[in-house]
């Protein structure tokens, strides 16, 4: 089987996996133009993102994630704590498919004060760009 010729969008760990696992955005400091299927390339495990890893939201679906796993008691701790070691989720590979469905800056159209994220997802990172904050992608895993 030959896979589809699609774009790939590298994504940091733990945040490939949080949109894996039903994070409806994806932050950038720049807009994606593309719409329709990519792949999701998990970063390499030297790029782990520790900022990810104490997101409340990520934290809360990462335990439930492990809770899930037949006899995740008996899991090594490495596993069952979000971290660089987890083999539970993938480090420099593709890891799922997606839609992307939407991009947008993330306060235009949006009469909102400024650093207000447009969705409990959205992280502001100081932008590169003159119109300052983030960029929100709507992303969907495809089945």
């Amino acid at each position: 089987m030959v896979a589809e010729r699609w774009p790939a969008l590298t994504i940091r760990q733990p945040w490939e996996w949080a949109v894996e696992h039903g994070k409806p955005v994806e932050n950038r400091s720049w807009e994606i133009k593309y719409r329709g299927p990519l792949w999701l390339h998990a970063g390499a495990r030297s790029r782990w993102d520790p900022a990810g890893a104490l997101f409340p939201l990520v934290r809360s679906a990462w335990e439930q994630h492990v809770r899930r796993i037949p006899g995740w008691p008996g899991l090594p701790s490495s596993d069952v704590e979000i971290g660089r070691k987890t083999t539970l989720m993938p480090f420099g590979a593709v890891a799922a498919l997606a839609e992307l469905v939407s991009c947008h800056h993330a306060n235009r159209g949006r009469p909102v004060p400024s650093g207000t994220p447009c969705s409990p997802w959205s992280v502001r990172w100081p932008s590169r760009s003159r119109a300052g904050g983030c960029s929100a992608c709507g992303v969907s895993r495809r089945t």
